[in-house]
């Protein structure tokens, strides 16, 4: 998704903002790629986090 919506973007600043091809593609694309990892990171961290409260919520209420 990341690399797809980078190749997007830079076609719109080749063509419309008149940046070179061989800088706008590359740059754009390994941008893009790099915030999708970092959202699917953070996203998998929220994901753990929650499964390690309701984990405890069950240990809890198991000993009560």
């Amino acid at each position: 998704m990341g690399i797809g919506t980078g190749i997007f973007l830079a076609f719109l600043l080749h063509y419309n903002l008149g940046v070179e091809e061989e800088v706008a593609y590359p740059g754009i694309i390994f941008l893009m790629a790099g915030i999708g990892f970092f959202t699917g990171f953070k996203m998998t961290l929220s994901l753990e986090d929650k499964e390690k409260k309701q984990k405890l919520k069950v240990i809890a209420s198991s000993v009560k």
